[in-house]
């Protein structure tokens, strides 16, 4: 019998503590395979190590300082100047040869500057209607790509035949795109960049991972499932699947041990519906999120187990729970179990029946699963509609992970109260 597989997915909007989850979980193996199945170099996954050193994992795995080696899966969109920089950043922080522990699906699309351009022109054209993208142009690769047959993938620099044609193509087209939003960028010469993408093909290893027969030892999500395009609130939503489900896919036959993780309270970095935000909700410490121009403010609140419980819902068959920043809450304070929708019930009676568990007239206790006859977007406009019922008083840690467990019916198998691994433990001496 195989041995069993373990995968890491965010429960929330993203930044739950997935990359801190995985750096405790990869110093179970010896020299593990850690795979990436989605998103691209937007990710940010921090891990910090007992002796103060830092690193936000942008493509590497936050395995790394384990000793881990990164698979990125056909699935992720990669950015070569921008794995070039993280791989000198790792060296410094005592990592050697970065380039040599990574492996890149032929299959990897990649993201030019000029997707990153359009991206951040899309989003500034939205005016005050901005989704919160991260501005790196991953979105806008994976639309180009679902469009057009002439893109650049991993293999195309591996080759290094017609890059110069396929970029120019590219820049033309991003180019056409930037002037329908009533912008004039300037056409570069490509030579600069496809330079760029030859010294990345010499570092970096471009090879198929084949995970139906070799699966690696851990599997690495990206965001979470709240902004999963499938399952998100559209239009807040990413846009390769981040659900423990397309990690099964990524891996077909494989057993699969999937965790779910969550922090002890609620955050969102970004814009869209947030029923539990609270600017004055204290948490202490300090966070690694910070401000930034396209991302705006990190945002936090109390737990919110009514999104909580549909983000573990859609993931599907997850087996236990991690939930991190336990050192960062004040006891007591009051969990959300429930919402109360405040605009008039009979006028969004066929949205709220089809998408959300009704307690009571204007009480949800649930979010169902998207139903494909419906405009996704109308369900994310019935949250703004929402406040929290803050009913439950927690006192205490164990009466937190109570909650939990009995809200989710899932069992809590890892707790986390500081940022490095060696705060975490299995919770029960459950493996």
């Amino acid at each position: 019998m195989s041995r069993v597989r373990k995968a890491v997915v965010g429960l929330g909007w993203g930044d739950e503590g997935k990359g801190t989850t995985i750096d405790f979980l990869a110093r179970e193996f010896t020299r593990p395979r850690i795979g990436r199945f989605s998103g691209g170099a937007q990710a940010l996954h921090h891990v910090h190590l007992p002796d103060g050193t830092v690193h936000g994992f942008h493509q590497f795995t936050a395995g790394t300082f384990a000793g881990c080696r990164t698979e990125l899966g056909p699935g992720v969109v990669i950015d070569p100047g921008g794995m070039n920089i993280e791989a000198s950043e790792l060296e410094e922080k005592g990592i050697r040869n970065p380039a040599g522990l990574i492996t890149v699906d032929p299959k990897c699309l990649v993201t030019t500057p000029w997707h990153r351009k359009l991206n951040q022109l899309t989003e500034l054209s939205r005016g005050k209607d901005r989704h919160g993208t991260t501005g790196m142009g991953v979105g806008e690769a994976i639309q180009d790509a679902e469009k057009n047959d002439c893109v650049l993938r991993a293999k195309h620099l591996a080759a290094g035949n017609d890059v110069d044609e396929r970029l120019m193509i590219i820049q033309k087209r991003m180019i056409k795109a930037a002037e329908l939003l009533g912008y004039r960028p300037k056409e570069n010469d490509v030579r600069w960049l496809s330079g760029l993408y030859r010294m990345w093909a010499e570092e970096f290893r471009v090879a198929p991972t084949n995970w139906a027969h070799n699966p690696p030892d851990l599997l690495e999500g990206s965001q979470g499932a709240l902004i999963d395009p499938d399952y998100g609130f559209f239009p807040y939503v990413t846009k390769t699947p981040v659900v423990a489900e397309a990690a099964r896919d990524a891996t077909p036959g494989t057993d699969l041990d999937v965790i779910g993780v969550m922090r002890a309270y609620s955050t969102r970095h970004g814009r869209g519906p947030f029923v539990t935000e609270d600017k004055d909700f204290p948490v202490s410490g300090s966070e690694n999120n910070q401000t930034n121009d396209w991302q705006e403010g990190f945002r936090v609140g109390p737990l919110d187990l009514v999104a909580a419980k549909y983000a573990a819902a859609v993931s599907g068959s997850i087996r236990g729970l991690a939930v991190t920043c336990l050192d960062r809450v004040s006891y007591p304070f009051n969990v959300c179990t429930s919402y109360l929708f405040t605009a008039d019930h009979k006028a969004w009676a066929n949205i709220l029946e089809t998408n959300f568990i009704m307690e009571s007239e204007g009480r949800i206790t649930g979010i169902r699963p998207l139903d494909p006859t419906f405009i996704s977007s109308w369900r994310t406009g019935a949250l703004k509609h929402c406040v929290p019922l803050l009913g439950v008083k927690v006192h205490n840690e164990n009466q937190l992970l109570d909650l939990i467990e009995k809200e989710l019916d899932l069992p809590v198998i890892i707790t986390s109260s500081g940022p490095t691994h060696k705060d975490k433990e299995w919770r029960l001496s459950v493996k």
